[in-house]
């Protein structure tokens, strides 16, 4: 039977002259026909357009031509090619394993390579056999005559053939090249193919190694054998520009097809060339270029972007373009392709998830920005399988440092929180658990000393863990157990949680010190998969995630490696799997498809994206091998990872029937310097400059190349042929054109008041006086300005890092001194704070802990004569006009006595005078002091009972007020003001605003940049309730505290 090759420019061509062989009758009406193709994608797009054009698509299948071959070679030989990519891994491991093999003298380069970095086990190893194996796969495809060779030991003296030699005695099967010219003498000799399918068609096959080439004109002889090729010409020597500079793969693939051909089927579609696209695809075909002017509204179309992110946007913006304007257009019409997929996969989640309005509701919401369906093709699986990412987690942790954020990383997978009880709500919480704890670093103290470091657990796992249980067991946090416990965690549902992440952290802090050592590969299997269902909890819609791992990890056991493998190795050929893309998954789904720049795709679309056709990252480099006898002796049909990817592109032009869009980094994001696009990109536009003119001389690069601004909101992105379509970002362009206009009133009508709580502790009282605009924030619109996260730290701290920290120590151990603790060096005191989390381990902490204790002892030393006996505790309960204050005193005598870390200023001043008025109406007669850093010093005489049960309900009074609307109180800045009225000096002058306005974002909100104590100052958007001024404040407030203020207390 004859060979009968198809060509075309147009797969819908092919595509009809493959329904054309299929309709035709065949002596067995049951037969099945078989399709080669190289991928799912291809497969489904033929399936759906056969059934089109024959009404159904049935008893057709489509293997890939490796399931061919092996078909081929079970029927004709009774044998099949067993040297798979994973089973020559395998065996060129155990190979270099083998001392017989790697003491060879031939076997001197492979030695000197593994023994640059001994201690990396076999991760160096397993790195080499990976480029081996595939080496070997493409030397037997492709130089079956250099490998035939290596049989003979006297033939080669090269290390290469030592290592074949070894790989095909532990394979104990034939080679596949030597397996294909057996196959092929034995076609030629008119073998029986039982069960091998009567007609085979091999379509849109971009290339075949020749070799392969020559078994299917073998196979002709026996079959009915059609190939069908996308070709962008019919003159293979023509001189257009991008068929010399992209097309050499698929022209030296055409040649060996035409020489061994018995018949050419030629069905070539001259494009229309009214538009851009259409010429340059005629132009293609013919195989030359012809000068035409420009035609109006391009079809080819070029963004030139300032990094992924804005490729992305921009992309969405284009698309919603031509769905608008586009007769008929559909998602599913549309295919974009990138050379790295993961590069924009999360992007492209990110921003096409992004819209208020489903996308087969937008005509009922005008002006709302619809989101696209699509779906992401070609993602490696283990991204997409949270099990996988945890194996090789887990596999990493082994010899790792076990820092805090690896372990909280492995708390965010789904599976692991179903398993352990808590949701992602909960992360905030545990992570502010973990590192209040002071875990750091490290299982133990073994495990630090295992990194070479003191044998000391402090910051590692086990301190935490130990502190955080023991917090469960006391309700203060004096030392127990050489422990200071970690209080907070209370009611029933926060000790659940608290339960489920100590026992996450003890299971993997368990499992993973059993990785260490080297095992068998079955062992390894029982190990991990032991470890994982100990760790998941995957429920039924998530069982296929444990399933693929299962099937990995079992296709490791049954590798008939008989060695142990160190965890590296392991890490190494997991990765290779896991990296490995789901064919076909989520391809032609019914919206726009995203997918890899990958061989075989030139399944045509109406629209057709590139997106990240950025200079160095398009066409793809590969790495070339030292020792790669090919690239020293390349031939006509060598397949190369740079001339592939200029294939692509080809294909890509010609895959475009309506828009080709392409997308590239023309800007840097960082600094807007010009970028290159992909050298391919820069040769489209020198052949579309050299076709086309244009009416006012500029080249035509100018027309169709469109340069977009670092930022959607800029007002530059919504002008042009396509606008952006994002009315948010629409919105910000104006606000930054308008005028700034007068700041509108931030509250205009007061809420309604909240009840009044029965009972109030005495410290929220002098909290709320110390922000009341912050309070107001929190308790009335549930906002909060601080830090929206715990910061995770990895290192152990090596000293105290700025004021906050060292005022935080200084505060706890006031605290202690208060208490009448011991605070000599080497006491109580100082194994609290070294055991407490807070201070450097060793030397450093105590330097740090004795200066801090030094200043600690000279305030301490400075309130002694206030000091009087020790200290009694006494419960207060007072009960006031609406509200009981509740609290309590720490009495010296007939003194209460404060020691504070910061400097006494108008802030400590108020928070002691609020707590002496609730002492004093509570029929205590006593001083209050309050001593500060730097021998800073307040004190206040005792007040009447009365008049400070008065002054408090004042107090109170204002509490509720502060509730409803912000108050204009400012601690230091109502002190400042209040202490020069009451000096006669300018108040305005003396307070400086800049000098003590408030931090906090809360209060910049509310006043911006006005003085709430000028009198000119403009606050009509702030509701001020009557005596409620900000100046009216500090008088009324200050006063009765600067009367009874003890003069020498200064």
């Amino acid at each position: 039977m004859p060979l009968l090759v198809h060509r075309s420019n147009r797969t819908e061509s092919l595509v009809a002259a493959l329904a054309d062989h299929l309709a035709a009758p065949t002596d067995d009406p049951f037969a099945a026909d078989a399709v080669v193709v190289h991928g799912k994608g291809l497969e489904r797009y033929l399936q759906h357009a056969l059934a089109q054009r024959l009404g159904v698509c049935a008893n057709v299948r489509f293997p890939f031509p490796h399931q061919l071959l092996a078909q081929i070679q079970r029927a004709a030989l009774g044998e099949v090619a067993t040297w798979s990519r994973d089973a020559l891994v395998w065996a060129l491991l155990a190979a270099l394993d083998d001392p017989e093999v790697l003491d060879h003298p031939a076997m001197t380069a492979p030695r000197a390579w593994l023994a640059v970095d001994p201690e990396s086990g076999d991760r160096r190893r397993m790195e080499l056999v990976h480029q081996l194996a595939a080496l070997f796969e493409r030397y037997a495809a492709y130089r079956p005559e250099l490998v035939a060779t290596w049989t003979d030991p006297e033939a080669d003296a090269g290390w290469e053939p030592v290592l074949w030699r070894a790989v095909s005695r532990r394979l104990d099967a034939s080679d596949p090249s030597a397996l294909a010219r057996r196959l092929e003498q034995a076609l030629r000799a008119g073998v029986e193919l039982p069960g091998v399918p009567r007609r085979i068609a091999f379509f849109s096959v971009g290339t075949l190694p020749p070799p392969t080439l020559r078994l299917v004109h073998a196979l002709a002889t026996h079959r009915d054998v059609h190939l069908f090729l996308l070709s962008p010409t019919r003159d293979l020597d023509g001189d257009h520009p991008l068929l010399s500079s992209l097309g050499r793969l698929g022209r030296d693939f055409e040649r060996g097809v035409e020489a061994l051909s018995d018949a050419l089927v030629d069905t070539w579609t001259t494009p229309a060339a009214t538009n851009v696209l259409g010429a340059l695809q005629a132009d293609l075909l013919e195989g030359t270029t012809t000068r035409r002017p420009l035609p109006p509204a391009p079809n080819v179309r070029l963004h030139a972007c300032h990094g992924p992110t804005r490729q992305v946007q921009v992309l969405r913006d284009e698309l919603l373009h031509l769905l608008d304007t586009v007769p008929g257009l559909e998602p599913r019409d549309i295919v974009v392709m990138a050379p790295d997929i993961e590069v924009f996969a999360s992007l492209v989640q990110a921003t096409f998830s992004d819209g208020a309005v489903d996308w087969h509701r937008r005509h009922e919401h005008p002006g709302g920005l619809p989101r696209i369906p699509f779906r992401v093709a070609d993602r490696g699986w283990g991204r997409q399988n949270a099990v996988a990412r945890l194996l090789l987690g887990l596999l990493g942790l082994a010899d790792a440092r076990l820092t805090t954020s690896s372990l909280l990383d492995l708390a965010e997978l789904p599976p692991v929180q179903a398993r352990f009880g808590f949701g992602a709500d909960d992360l905030p919480t545990l992570r502010e658990w973990i590192v209040g704890s002071g875990v750091r670093w490290g299982a133990d103290g073994a495990h630090r000393a295992a990194h070479g470091l003191p044998d000391d657990d402090a910051y590692t796992w086990r301190f935490g863990l130990d502190r955080l249980l023991l917090g469960q067991a006391s309700s203060t946090d004096d030392l127990l157990l050489d422990r200071v416990p970690v209080t907070g965690v209370e009611g029933r549902d926060e000790r659940a949680l608290l339960a489920g992440v100590l026992d996450l952290v003890e299971t993997v802090l368990d499992g993973v010190s059993d990785l260490r050592d080297p095992r068998a590969p079955s062992a390894w299997r029982d190990a991990l998969l032991a470890l994982l269902r100990d760790l998941v909890d995957v429920g039924e819609s998530g069982a296929w995630q444990l399933r693929q791992v299962e099937q990995v990890l079992g296709s490791l056991a049954d590798s008939g490696f008989d060695g142990d493998l160190d965890r590296r190795a392991l890490i190494v050929w997991l990765s290779e799997r896991l990296s490995t893309p789901d064919p076909g998954a989520s391809f032609l789904s019914g919206g726009v498809t995203f997918c890899q720049l990958v061989p075989m795709r030139a399944i045509p679309f109406r629209v057709v994206c590139l997106l990240g056709m950025d200079d160095g990252a398009f066409p793809r480099t590969g790495a070339r091998l030292g020792f790669d006898r090919m690239a020293d002796d390349p031939r006509p049909g060598d397949r190369s990872v740079r001339d592939e990817d200029r294939a692509l592109f080809l294909e890509a032009l010609l895959s475009a029937r309506d828009h080709l869009v392409v997308l590239f980094t023309g800007r840097s994001p960082t600094d807007d310097r010009p970028r290159p696009p992909a050298v391919p990109v820069a040769e489209l536009l020198d052949v579309l400059d050299a076709t086309f003119t244009t009416d006012d001389g500029e080249p035509t690069r100018a027309h169709l190349t469109h340069g977009h601004p670092l930022q959607p909101f800029a007002s530059r992105a919504f002008e042009g042929a396509t606008p952006a379509y994002d009315a948010r970002m629409l919105r910000a362009a104006r606000a930054h054109l308008r005028e700034p206009a007068a700041a509108r009133p931030f509250l205009t009508k007061a809420p309604p008041p909240p009840p009044l709580p029965s009972t109030l502790p005495v410290d929220t009282l002098v909290r709320f006086f110390g922000a009341p605009i912050r309070m107001w924030f929190r308790a009335t619109l549930g906002t909060w300005s601080g830090p929206d996260e715990v910061t995770v730290e990895d290192r152990a701290p090596t000293e105290l890092r700025g004021g906050l920290e060292v005022w935080a120590l200084r505060s706890a151990l006031l605290d202690r001194a208060l208490q009448g603790d011991d605070l000599t060096e080497g006491g109580e005191v100082w194994r609290w704070a070294m055991r407490g989390g807070r201070l450097p381990m060793g030397m450093p902490g105590e330097v740090a802990l004795r200066t801090v204790l030094d200043e600690v002892t000279a305030l301490h030393d400075a309130a002694l004569p206030c000091l009087d006996g020790p200290a009694r505790r006494v419960d207060l309960d007072l009960p006031l006009a609406h509200t009981t204050l509740v609290g309590h005193a720490r009495l010296h005598g007939q003194r209460a006595v404060e020691l504070t870390a910061s400097k006494v200023r108008g802030k400590a001043r108020f928070a002691t005078w609020i707590g002496h008025l609730t002492r004093c109406a509570a029929g205590l007669d006593v001083e209050s002091h309050v001593f500060g850093h730097d021998a800073t010093h307040a004190a206040f005489r005792a007040v009447p009972a009365d008049e400070a049960r008065s002054l408090l309900e004042r107090l109170l009074a204002l509490h509720h007020v502060g509730l409803q609307v912000p108050l204009l109180w400012f601690a230091e800045a109502s002190h400042a003001w209040a202490a020069a009225r009451e000096r006669d000096r300018d108040p305005l002058r003396a307070l400086s605003w800049g000098r003590y306005q408030e931090p906090d974002a809360e209060t910049r909100r509310v006043l911006g940049d006005r003085c709430p104590f000028d009198p000119d100052a403009d606050l009509s958007d702030v509701p001020i309730p009557p005596g409620c001024q900000a100046a009216e404040l500090a008088e009324e407030l200050w006063a009765p505290a600067f009367r009874y203020a003890l003069e020498e207390a200064g």
